[in-house]
């Protein structure tokens, strides 16, 4: 017991190793042992793993429109405060397009929620109701330190 707090110790403020790195690989492993608490069958895994390769090809091209839309609303801002801080009243094009932009932006997430809820739903109607309310029981991934 002793030898493992030292071995925790250790790791813990060795050198090059920094509260974040821990803080991950403590989520990883707490997230590990949440999949491992639904005991899923080698065919749940296969059908759940099909659906987050899915996902994360979606994920991809979500982040991908997203950046392009966040470039364009950012230089929409920029051009709307440049417009306000020469006193000038900005021209109709200019807040045309910040307000197109922000509403592009709360679309796609409106949309990625929907995609999310669908993957989910995906899931968990693979699972038998026993692991459903396993998986419906949010695990803690972390926990702020102790305060007096």
């Amino acid at each position: 017991m002793a030898s493992s707090l030292w071995l925790f110790l250790f790791l813990l403020f060795s050198p090059g190793n920094d509260w974040q790195k821990i803080q991950q690989i403590r989520k990883r492993i707490l997230i590990r042992n949440y999949i491992q608490s639904l005991e899923l069958t080698p065919s749940q895994v296969r059908k759940i793993y099909a659906i987050l390769v899915q996902w994360q090809q979606e994920k991809k091209a979500y982040q991908r429109e997203l950046a392009q839309i966040e470039r364009d609303y950012k230089k929409a801002l920029w051009e709307l405060k440049q417009a306000l801080l020469q006193s000038e009243s900005p021209t109709k094009e200019v807040k045309r397009n910040a307000i197109r932009a922000n509403h592009q932006w709360k679309k796609l997430k409106k949309t990625w929620e929907k995609k999310l809820r669908h993957y989910e739903r995906q899931v968990l109607d693979l699972l038998h109701p026993s692991q459903r309310k396993v998986a419906q029981r949010i695990p803690v991934l972390y926990r702020p330190p102790y305060r007096r």
